[in-house]
C-alpha cells in the first residue's frame, strides 16, 4: 500500500453560484470524477486519460500521470472550459475510449469531448440539453452511464425526475435525443446499467425506492418492468459478479 504526502496531490480550488468548491484530492481518491486513458499516461478531470472534473471552476482538470512514481503533474495545456456555471459532475467513456460525455448538474447538459491521445488534450465537439424544451422548472443533473455496446447514452435529472435517454453516432461521437423516461419517483440521484445491458436501476433518492426499467438493445427505450426495490435514500449502485 502506497503512502501519499502533500506532494502526491493536486490542489485546486473554485467557485460557482452560491457555492464554493476547494479542497485536496488524492490521485487515488478521484473514483467519481478521475479514469486513468487507455496507456494510463494522462489524468483527465471527466476523461480518458487521468481528468478531473471541477464543479467550481467549470474545467475538466487535465495530468500527465507518471506510472513508476505514481505522481501527477498538470497537462499543456491543463484544463478544457465547459460554459460559465455549467457545474461539471462525472462523465462516462465510449467503449473505444475516443469520446466522453460530461453531465453538467447546473446547466442540465451533456457536453460530448474527442480525445486526443498523444497530446491528452479533449476536444469539445457538442453540447446537448438533457430536458425536453418543454421543460421550465428547477433541475439538477446527476448521473451519466454509457450502454455496454456504446449506442446510448443515459442521464439523471433531479427536478423533471427523468432519464434522459440519447442515441450516439459511433464515428462523431455526438448524441440524438430518444426519450425521456420517469422514475417513477423524486431525484434520481443515481442509476446503474447492469453488465448484460438488459436492464436499468433508477435511485430515486427522496421516494426512497429503486425502479427497475428493462432496456430495449435495439432502441434504448426504457420500459419499467413493474419491480420497485425500497432502499432508503438511495444514492449509488453496483453489480457484482457473485461466483
Amino acid at each position: 500500500m502506497r503512502e501519499y504526502s502533500d506532494q502526491d496531490m493536486a490542489h485546486y480550488e473554485g467557485s460557482a453560484p452560491s457555492r464554493i468548491f476547494y479542497g485536496w484530492w488524492i490521485a487515488a481518491a478521484f473514483s467519481l470524477i478521475i479514469f486513468l486513458s487507455t496507456g494510463i499516461r494522462f489524468v483527465v478531470g471527466p476523461f480518458l486519460k487521468p481528468v478531473v472534473d471541477d464543479l467550481g471552476l467549470d474545467e475538466l482538470l487535465v495530468y500527465k500521470f507518471d506510472s513508476s512514481k505514481g505522481s501527477l503533474t498538470p497537462n499543456s495545456p491543463p484544463f478544457v472550459k465547459l460554459d460559465a456555471g455549467a457545474g461539471p459532475r462525472h462523465f462516462a467513456l465510449s467503449p473505444s475510449g475516443k469520446f466522453a460525455y460530461v453531465v453538467a448538474e447546473m446547466q442540465s447538459t451533456v457536453t460530448v469531448l474527442s480525445n486526443d491521445s498523444d497530446s491528452g488534450t479533449p476536444h469539445r465537439l457538442q453540447t446537448i440539453s438533457t430536458l425536453p424544451k418543454s421543460f421550465t422548472g428547477q433541475n439538477d443533473d446527476a448521473e451519466i452511464q454509457m450502454y455496454p455496446s456504446g449506442k446510448f447514452l443515459y442521464a439523471s435529472n433531479r427536478g423533471s425526475d427523468t432519464i434522459a435517454v440519447f442515441a450516439v453516432d459511433s464515428s462523431k461521437g455526438t448524441l440524438t435525443p430518444i426519450e425521456y423516461t420517469p422514475t417513477q419517483g423524486k431525484i434520481p440521484r443515481s442509476f446503474g446499467i447492469d453488465p448484460t445491458g438488459k436492464f436499468l436501476f433508477a435511485e430515486n433518492q427522496k421516494s426512497d425506492n429503486v425502479v427497475v426499467f428493462a432496456i430495449d438493445a435495439k432502441t434504448g427505450h426504457l420500459t419499467p418492468t413493474g419491480k420497485v426495490l425500497d432502499v432508503g435514500s438511495p444514492v449509488c449502485v453496483k453489480f457484482l459478479k457473485v461466483e
